[in-house]
C-alpha cells in the first residue's frame, strides 16, 4: 500500500522539481546525496538520509498538500512493521543500488529532464517494491 502511494506520488513530484528547483535547493539535494553515499554501514543513517532525500525532493515542489502527503509517508516509514521490513532489505548491495537510483533521479532533475526524472522514480520504487516483496516472501 506504501509503495502504491509513493508511485502515484513521486513521479509527479519529480516532474514539478524540475520545474521549481533553484540552484540552492539543487545543492542540498545533493547533499543528501552524498549523505546517504557516505552511510558507513549505519543502514539507520542511510535510511534517515533516504527519507530526506525524497522529502526534500516534496518541499522543492513549494506545494503544501503535496509535502503533507509526503510527510504521511514518512509518518508510515516510522512505524515499526516498517522498520523490520528495512532491516530484511538493507544489504550492502541494495543501498549501492538505492544509491545508483537515487543518483539517476538527481541527474535527470538537474538536467531538467521531467520525464526522465519520473522514470527514474519509477525505476527506484520499482526495486523497493521488488525488494519488499521478496523479504515477504520469507
Amino acid at each position: 500500500e506504501l509503495v502504491d502511494a509513493r508511485f502515484a506520488l513521486e513521479p509527479h513530484i519529480c516532474r514539478l522539481v524540475v520545474l521549481a528547483a533553484t540552484e540552492r535547493d539543487l545543492l542540498k539535494i545533493e547533499q543528501l546525496l552524498r549523505r546517504m553515499e557516505n552511510w558507513g554501514g549505519n543502514t539507520e543513517a542511510f535510511a534517515e538520509a533516504d527519507e530526506a532525500f525524497h522529502f526534500m525532493l516534496a518541499e522543492v515542489t513549494r506545494n503544501p498538500l503535496l509535502i503533507w502527503m509526503i510527510q504521511k509517508v514518512a509518518d508510515v516509514r516510522s512505524h515499526a512493521q516498517w522498520a523490520q521490513m528495512r532491516s530484511l532489505t538493507l544489504s550492502d548491495s541494495m543501498i549501492a543500488g538505492y544509491n545508483r537510483e537515487h543518483s539517476a533521479i538527481f541527474d535527470a532533475i538537474r538536467a531538467r529532464e521531467p520525464e526522465r526524472a519520473a522514470q527514474a522514480m519509477k525505476d527506484h520504487l520499482a526495486a523497493a517494491r521488488d525488494s519488499l516483496m521478496k523479504a515477504a516472501q520469507t
